[in-house]
């Protein structure tokens, strides 16, 4: 809101998480030229086309968050600290503010 009423060009304040998921279509194998390393994959050098999607189950992440990390949506929805959210049940979900 700031950035569109009033122009500012800071840097936000807090971190901010950002989740892209990338299909098949956006990589290619690399072969070991160009400074990548062979057997690997790496994007490919073409214009992506983005849309939205709603997944129906929230992504989460393999190892806990660290306590600083916002809360999950659900933690969100129901007030609950960042202490219980993050080490008391130790949720792995992305944070509420996630785009």
């Amino acid at each position: 809101m700031c950035r569109v009423r009033n122009g500012h060009t800071d840097p936000p304040w807090s971190t901010a998480y950002i989740c892209i998921v990338l299909d098949e279509s956006c990589t290619e194998p690399a072969d070991g030229t160009d400074g990548t390393t062979a057997g690997t994959l790496k994007y490919v050098d073409k214009p992506f086309a983005v849309r939205m999607i709603h997944p129906q189950v929230p992504y989460s992440v393999r190892r806990p968050f660290g306590p600083r990390t916002p809360v999950c949506a659900g933690c969100k929805k129901t007030n609950r600290t960042r202490s219980f959210c993050r080490e008391r049940h130790q949720h792995k979900h992305l944070p509420w503010s996630t785009v």
